[in-house]
This record gives structure tokens, C-alpha cells and sequence, in this order.
């Protein structure tokens, strides 16, 4: 959500999307094994934490928040998504859970190259965002949610940087326990001011062969080699 314009320059406006946003019903759209994700890191990454708060799905609290924000009778507003499917199926699932708190999201559908130019250009107050391949959550908060890669000049489509200091800390901190905690940090700190909203995350499954020592499967998408031995394997 671009949260220099409203509605979305307000937190309870955000607040309310995201306990209107129906993780689990998401994952079972998207099918495959997907988990609901409900934080900034995710499962099998550094400074993942199943304590980091959660705006649990829930339309009463939703629709209070509007209310206190001003919005008693909800609001319009639009939706920037690209023309693939699973993106096609997971709004419209969600844009029918919008509706019940009456907020209308009307979809403006595009090929990637149309939607980067738009999101680039700040045009969508709305937009979805896909990541992959981030091995540390650097990556995804330096990437992608700080303030000083909004854009046009970077990839931060919310304009966010109310954690750019504990992203800052993160990245730099060499005494991995105080890392950890910082990223914790960052995670509350997204809970509270709700500028984007975590959806799902993909299963990865890998196979290999029992001679293979040493290769772990995560769930971010990335596969180092570096730890892999082979052992007793036949001729």
C-alpha cells in the first residue's frame, strides 16, 4: 500500500487491510503446499520468529478500524496487478473479503513491463510485490522497504521508512544474537505500522540422492552448494 496518499496514509486504513487479508484462505487459493505468511521474514530464514505479532484475519476488527479512521461506509481505491494467473485468483478472493468491510478494489490488470513502469511511477496505490531468492532478510528490507529505495528512484512502492533505522543496525551488526533480535525488532515495527501485508509463502521441495551429504532445503527459494559433499556412493 503507497502510504503517502490516502487512504493508505493512515495506519488504522492499513490496519484494516491487512486483518481484512485471509492468509490461510490464500494459501489454499494458491494450493501447493503454500504457507500463510504473516511477518516480514519467512519460515527457514534468518530471524524468522513465530512470536513477531500478527494481524490475525478478522472483519469486525477491520471494519471498527475503518470507522475510527473516518470510513464508516469503507472507500474505493485501486489495485496495480500483472496478468498472471495465481496473481488473477488471489485478488479476486481477496477483493471479495474487501468488499464485506466496504472498501471496492477495482483491478487494473497489466503485462510486467506496463506494471513496473506504473508501480515505478507511483501511480498504483495498491500493487503486488513478489520476491524470491533472498537468503537473508537483508535482501528483502534493504531491497524493497527502505526509504531510500522508494520510488521512482528504487523498488519501495509503499514509501516506507519508519524502520530504516533498525534496518540500518541490522545490516551491520556482526554479533548474530543482537542481529537476530534487531530484525525482531524490524518485524514489530511493520505489525505496527502495517505498510505492506505479507501473503504467502511457496513450498520448495528438492530431491537428491542418499550419497549427498550436507544439502539442506530451505524455503526461500535458494540452494548453496557450498556445505554439499558426496559420500559412498557407488561406482
Amino acid at each position: 500500500m503507497r502510504t503517502a496518499q490516502a487512504p493508505f496514509d493512515d495506519v488504522r486504513v492499513r490496519r484494516a487491510m491487512a486483518h481484512a487479508t485471509d492468509r490461510e484462505g490464500v494459501a489454499e487459493v494458491v494450493g501447493m503446499g503454500t504457507l500463510p505468511l504473516y511477518a516480514m521474514v519467512p519460515k527457514h530464514m534468518f530471524g524468522y520468529s513465530e512470536d513477531v505479532p500478527r494481524h490475525e484475519f478478522d472483519l469486525d476488527i477491520a471494519a471498527e478500524l475503518l470507522e475510527e479512521a473516518g470510513y464508516p461506509d469503507g472507500f474505493e481505491t485501486e489495485y496495480y496487478g500483472r496478468d498472471i494467473e495465481i496473481e488473477q485468483d488471489v485478488f479476486a478472493y481477496q477483493q471479495s473479503l474487501y468488499r464485506e468491510i466496504g472498501v471496492d478494489v477495482a483491478m487494473n490488470t497489466m503485462d510486467s513491463t506496463a506494471w513496473v513502469e506504473a508501480t515505478t511511477r507511483g501511480e498504483s496505490p495498491m500493487a503486488w510485490l513478489s520476491l524470491s531468492a533472498r537468503h537473508d532478510p537483508d535482501g528483502i528490507l534493504s531491497g524493497f522497504y527502505h526509504g531510500s529505495v522508494s520510488s521512482p528512484d528504487g523498488r519501495n512502492f509503499t514509501w516506507y521508512g519508519g524502520a530504516d533505522d533498525l534496518i540500518d543496525a541490522a545490516r551491520v551488526e556482526m554479533d548474530e544474537q543482537r542481529r537476530e533480535e534487531l530484525y525482531f525488532q524490524v518485524q514489530e515495527k511493520f505489525y505496527e505500522d502495517a505498510p505492506t501485508i505479507p501473503l504467502f509463502q511457496p513450498t520448495t521441495i528438492r530431491a537428491n540422492q542418499p550419497w549427498v551429504k550436507g544439502f539442506e532445503v530451505g524455503q526461500v527459494e535458494d540452494t548453496y552448494l557450498y556445505p554439499v559433499r558426496i559420500e559412498g556412493r557407488g561406482n
